[in-house]
């Protein structure tokens, strides 16, 4: 046993060694202070009467400090001078979960724990005291693991945290808005870690914490909406008992009609409501009786009220990839990590669905139950003449119900298609599919042109558009760019949700030599999770995707041993 821990523990150090990092930058902070009562956690600690507090906000003050570790910038060199300060962040957004079992009761002893977001803060990091980058609209989502004191599963509270800004393109340095910026989000994606506790027994004292951010450029954008139930148009009641009121929040397609709402907090005065609208793939499984979880996006509610029940209207009019509106539900779930459940008491009105009775908020989705409502999406399909014949390729990002697809090829002078072959569809997936289809044998033509007929498993079916191939440029495998040199290239995009590309080359002096190539995911405690490769490739550049849907958001690490001669090791962010 001995021997097998020391072999652990170097292999995680290989791992940990041999990685590049992909964030532009990271502080280690200290001091930030925290304080008020928020009285959501409900809970007396047993032989105490004393109610534990969740803080109600967190803010940089004189004694708060930062210090820069680490960049990898083309802006700046090194670290020296760069510092980090923010303003007030407010609990936004609270909810007890179950941290060990997702789809858990969250009021199981030993598995207690918390979600929670505090936004409205604004970040800006200077160098030599002048503003380089100012992020607004900031918020933080934090996962809190209880103590076993207050029926947690840990000895100590620990905490995972993530975060998003908003550039201030208009207080921020050109060049770095250029470098955090790369994907074009206009956002930030920030990773917190080494958060120390953030519960307190008491009101009205300050307490301080410390943790390790490191920023990166966002892969997508979440559209993120506040609102005050208070201050909208209350139709009766008491602002701080019960109230009933109609929430309009039409920039991410949302729209709430509450019936009643009891503010929540110590002195009866939180009542946010907060929505946003992430532009990525959910992840999860489809439940049963629902075929696919849209893809395009999903939206994430919460609140400060200690009640409410309200319905909540779903404008999917402009949600990609739907055309029949009678097979498409909402689906809902507690957490990135917990099973989606197609939400019980839900209507269609046009392009609107409501989900009436809502007294819990969460993630939602639209599922589709039919044929083609989510149809087969074609991302693009491409055809390239070679020596060998013309190698057509596709790739879907959705398919719902897909046998597959008859390749059809037509040339000038006969104007009937012809059915050349046929290649297996994926049935129903969420995640992209890459095809291909070479054809060998070719007419005496100058140019052919080609299309596909996707057909579904109850014998519908369509076309795709029609390509065209020129002949009389085909390429010769003599010219092709055949690479030199090993490499591993970092995933794309990065942080990633829940589905990632991975690119590599494999060389060679010898046209068309294949080597033995395996590349494979490792979880942070070096535990293997996915292997994406193991076969023999031909030399030349390759791509791999990596759907994580099945995994919990951190980091994990990827592999790739191409024969005995080259291996190499990077690191990527799965967040949800």
């Amino acid at each position: 046993m001995l021997w097998a821990k020391i072999k652990f523990i170097f292999s995680i150090f290989l791992i940990v060694a041999s990685t590049t990092f992909s964030q532009l930058l990271t502080f280690n902070l200290t001091n930030e202070a925290a304080t008020g009562c928020a009285n959501f956690m409900n809970y007396i600690q047993p032989g105490n009467v004393t109610p534990v507090y969740a803080f109600d906000t967190f803010y940089w003050d004189e004694s708060s400090g930062s210090s820069a570790t680490e960049e990898n910038m083309n802006s700046v060199s090194g670290t020296a001078g760069l510092t980090y300060e923010s303003t007030t962040f407010t609990l936004s957004y609270y909810k007890h979960i179950n941290v060990v079992n997702p789809n858990g009761n969250p009021t199981q002893s030993g598995e207690r724990g918390d979600f929670r977001i505090y936004a409205g803060g604004t970040i800006i990091i200077k160098e030599n005291d002048v503003t380089k980058l100012t992020l607004t609209n900031c918020i933080t989502t934090n996962k809190v693991y209880w103590p076993s004191s207050l029926d947690g599963p840990d000895d100590e509270v620990t905490v995972e945290g993530s975060g998003w800004g908003t550039i201030d393109e208009n207080n921020s340095d050109p060049d770095w808005v250029n470098e955090f910026d790369a994907n074009g989000t206009g956002q930030v994606y920030v990773a917190y870690s080494s958060i120390s506790p953030v519960v307190q027994n008491s009101c009205g004292s300050i307490s301080r914490y410390n943790f390790t951010v490191s920023f990166y450029p966002s892969s997508f954008i979440r559209n993120i909406q506040k609102a005050s139930i208070a201050a909208t148009a209350i139709k009766e009641g008491d602002k701080h008992n019960k109230v009933s009121a109609v929430v309009d929040m039409s920039d991410i397609n949302l729209s709430f009609d509450f019936a009643t709402a009891v503010h929540g907090g110590q002195g009866g005065d939180k009542d946010d409501l907060y929505a946003e609208f992430r532009t990525d793939d959910p992840g999860g499984d489809a439940p049963d009786g629902v075929n696919t979880v849209g893809s395009a996006g999903y939206w994430d509610i919460g609140t400060t009220l200690e009640e409410f029940d309200t319905d909540i209207a779903f404008d999917l009019s402009s949600y990609s990839g739907i055309s029949d509106m009678s097979n498409i539900v909402m689906l809902r779930r507690a957490t990135s990590d917990a099973a989606w459940e197609e939400y019980p008491s839900q209507s269609i009105s046009g392009n609107t669905i409501t989900c009436a009775d809502v007294t819990g908020f969460s993630q939602w989705a639209p599922g589709s139950k039919g044929g083609d409502a989510l149809p087969v999406e074609l991302t693009y399909f491409e055809g390239t003449a070679t020596e060998g014949g013309v190698l057509l390729q596709w790739e879907t990002a959705t398919e719902v119900n897909n046998y597959g697809f008859d390749v059809e090829r037509r040339t000038s002078s006969l104007s009937e298609w012809k059915k050349l072959g046929f290649v297996q569809g994926h049935g129903t997936t969420n995640s992209p599919k890459n095809y291909e289809f070479t054809d060998s044998e070719l007419p005496n033509s100058d140019e052919v042109s080609y299309r596909l007929k996707q057909i579904d498993n109850d014998g519908t079916f369509a076309y795709s558009k029609t390509i065209t191939v020129d002949l009389t440029t085909i390429t010769s495998i003599e010219d092709e760019e055949i690479p030199t040199v090993y490499s591993l290239e970092q995933n794309y995009p990065n942080p990633f949700n829940p589905s990632t590309t991975i690119a590599f080359t494999v060389p060679s002096d010898v046209k068309r030599q294949t080597s033995d190539v395996k590349l494979i995911v490792y979880d942070i405690l070096g535990r293997e999770v996915a292997t994406l490769v193991n076969q023999k490739l031909q030399s030349g550049n390759h791509e791999v995707n990596f759907n994580a849907s099945s995994l919990s958001s951190g980091m994990y690490f990827y592999r790739i041993d191409i024969g005995n001669e080259f291996n190499s090791i990077k690191k990527m962010l799965l967040i949800k």
